[in-house]
């Protein structure tokens, strides 16, 4: 029994349904069989499907609690990768931190070799700087050494030791910290023109005033203040004889026209007359009452004329020794000549005047008026037609010699003139003057041609070669120096005297010239070739290459020598810096 669904009250028994509702009820069985059938079919595939179903849900269970475990284990593996990372980071932190620190252990490290690497080459810089300074001082106070032997080699009259010496001092291509002395350069100039010198004359106790060559050129005869004249060989620089006899000072020495005869004028109013080859006196000259200053021979050697300061030149038989005639002036006669026949004479006095004479009568011809001051050195043209006046009124002057009509003033130097010369060919004159300075002229017009500057004192004397190309002249500056006379350029410089040079004479071979010198000494030069241009390309040229100081090394006790000329040449002055 079923429950009313709508009264809730219990029913009663079920009749017996009707036929056709028992054929419902059977069709409804059937189909409630069929129903059922198929329910337990349906059933059966239920409990299929619930069998599927729970073993799917176990399937699911099991994927759950694989998913679950895998959820697990990925948990644990992000544990594990987060540790990993975490480790890894970790790992990275501590390699960076030891990454960083071994950068900051090399960076302290690469500042400390700097520094030290800094220190050291700023410790072996300041090692090489002083060094360099050390070694420069060495090379200077090695060049300073050996220019101090230049010096005493030249001293010693040893010229070509002298300028090895100071090229050895000098800076070379390869020896660049050699410094440029100044004091070395000056021992090299004062020693280079000495390579010209060929001999000293050495044995005069004072002064040597003059001097003069023989006809031949073979011999000089020197004059000097020791009271003494002195013959000597040019070739070999001996003294072949001393000419004693004097009383004072001898001013003035030459020889005859044939060379057989020396004559002298001395301050003891004498003048002497000598034999050239055996140096005895022949024949004195006496008659004189003040200083005899000058005398020459005639061009035939048959007379002597004196120029003294007694107011008076004196003609003399030069065979006899007698007098043979007074020139007088009102003071001083400073110098006499003949003319180139020897038919007359000129004398040039304090009395500013100069006076021709006729040496036969020993009559004045003429009196040369004009001058302002004394009247200091006269002498006739090649050809006898003019005479040459240089006076101390800072002029010379021009003459006609027969007439005595003045041609020309020669005016440009402002003191005093000491010496003039005729050229050879008589068409220039040169002048020589206390303004330092000598000066060449025209002969036939007293115009100016030249001024020969570079003396730094007063030129004492000059004198045109025996070919008329040059000009030697002598200087109190302790020089004598060679000049062209046409350009008047300088061409060398003979700078090897220790006091004034007095007097300077070409020898009859144009080649050699000798000069006088305060220093008591003469000395005789080859001027054939006057070399210009840098001095150490000219000393070098004088010595030749590859000349070393190996025989010098006993003598100044040098040590180690190499060549210094040649491949291993001295730089040139200009590629210096002198200090």
């Amino acid at each position: 029994m079923a429950d009313n669904p709508t009264t809730g009250a219990t029913a009663g028994p079920i009749p017996a349904p009707p036929r056709h509702t028992r054929l419902g009820w059977a069709v409804a069985g059937l189909l409630l069989a069929m129903a059922a059938g198929a329910a337990f079919i349906g059933f059966d595939r239920a409990h299929e499907s619930a069998e599927q179903a729970r073993k799917a849900e176990a399937a699911a269970k099991a994927a759950r609690e694989l998913l679950d475990k895998a959820r697990l284990e990925s948990g644990k593996l992000a544990e594990q990768l987060a540790a990993a990372r975490k480790a890894l980071a970790d790992e990275q932190r501590r390699i960076a931190d030891l990454e960083a620190a071994r950068e900051h252990e090399q960076a302290e490290f690469r500042e400390a070799e700097t520094k030290r690497w800094t220190e050291a080459i700023e410790a072996a810089n300041r090692q090489a700087s002083l060094a360099a300074v050390e070694k420069r001082k060495a090379l200077f106070n090695e060049g300073a050494a050996l220019t101090s032997l230049s010096n005493l080699a030249l001293k010693q009259g040893s010229p070509g030791d002298a300028v090895k010496l100071a090229l050895a001092a000098w800076p070379r291509a390869g020896d660049a910290d050699r410094p440029a002395l100044l004091v070395t350069f000056e021992a090299l100039a004062a020693a280079l023109p000495q390579l010209h010198q060929r001999k000293l004359l050495a044995g005069h106790t004072h002064k040597v005033w003059s001097l003069s060559p023989s006809p031949d050129g073979e011999r000089l005869v020197t004059a000097s203040l020791d009271a003494t004249a002195r013959i000597w060989d040019v070739a070999t620089g001996a003294e072949l004889a001393v000419l004693k006899g004097h009383g004072g000072e001898v001013w003035s020495a030459v020889f005859s026209p044939d060379g057989s005869r020396i004559l002298t004028a001395s301050s003891d109013k004498t003048a002497r007359i000598w034999n050239a080859a055996t140096g005895a006196e022949i024949k004195v000259l006496t008659g004189h009452q003040d200083v005899v200053f000058s005398a020459v021979f005639s061009p035939d050697g048959l007379q002597v004329i004196t120029a003294s300061w007694d107011q008076t030149a004196r003609l003399w038989d030069a065979q006899s020794g007698a007098e043979l005639a007074v020139l007088r002036h009102a003071e001083k006669v400073w110098s006499a000549a003949f003319s180139p026949d020897g038919a007359r004479a000129i004398t040039g006095a304090a009395d500013n005047t100069a006076r021709i004479w006729d040496t036969k009568s020993g009559s004045e011809l003429v009196a040369l008026r004009g001058h302002e001051r004394w009247v200091t050195r006269v002498l006739f043209a090649p050809d006898g037609t003019r005479v040459l006046t240089a006076s101390e009124d800072n002029t010379a002057r021009l003459w006609d010699a027969s007439t005595g009509s003045l041609y020309a003033i020669l005016s440009g130097h402002v003191r005093a003139l000491r010496d003039a010369a005729y050229s050879p060919d008589g068409t220039r004159i040169a002048t020589a003057s206390f303004d330092k300075a000598a000066r060449v002229w025209s002969a036939q017009t007293g115009a100016e041609l030249a001024e020969l500057e570079g003396h730094d004192d007063i030129v004492r004397s000059i004198v045109f070669s025996p070919d008329g190309k040059r000009i030697l002249t002598a200087s109190e500056d302790g020089t004598a120096r060679l000049w062209d006379a046409t350009s008047g350029a300088q061409l060398l410089v003979l700078g090897a005297h220790t006091g004034p040079v007095l007097s300077a004479v070409f020898l009859p071979d144009g080649i050699h010239v000798a000069t006088a010198s305060e220093d008591k000494t003469a000395r005789v030069w080859d001027v054939s070739s006057p070399e210009i241009g840098d001095p150490i390309a000219v000393a070098c040229s004088y010595l030749g290459n590859d000349t070393d100081l190996s025989q010098l090394r006993t003598r100044f006790g040098l040590g180690d020598v190499v060549p210094i000329c040649g491949s291993n040449a001295p730089l040139p002055v200009e590629q210096t810096k002198l200090e």
